[in-house]
């Protein structure tokens, strides 16, 4: 039930289906250290996802790049550039991909390396 200013209320129901397992993602690479750039190699087992999203946290969780994937390619590189354009300075990082198939919705665990450069 909704009421707005002016006192006047409407009601509605509304169906849904909560999923208490989604799709499962992964998200892994050769070598947890990367010098030039870094490969992730995606695993999406039986679901088929029409959007994924690679996305590359700092240390501190900032999001320093983020680029779309096609849902067909089993990987995705990054190229050790910011979203700024500057090189990414030696650290901790972490990646994980979001992926929809316009129904659900999932994401990898975070995937730990080091920048080294």
């Amino acid at each position: 039930t909704v009421t707005d200013n002016s006192g006047q209320t409407d009601s509605r129901t509304i169906s849904f289906i909560v999923c208490h397992t989604g799709p499962e993602i992964t998200l892994q690479t050769a070598t947890p250290v990367a010098r030039d750039e870094i490969e992730f190699t995606i695993e999406t087992g039986s679901f088929e996802p029409s959007y994924m999203r690679l996305t590359i946290n700092d240390a501190d969780g900032n999001t320093v790049h983020s680029q779309e994937i096609q849902p067909d390619e089993p990987t995705a590189v990054w190229n050790l550039q910011l979203a700024d354009g500057n090189p990414a300075p030696p650290g901790r990082y972490s990646a994980a991909i979001v992926a929809t198939d316009n129904r659900l919705y999932s994401s990898s665990p975070p995937l730990r390396f080091v920048v080294l450069q």
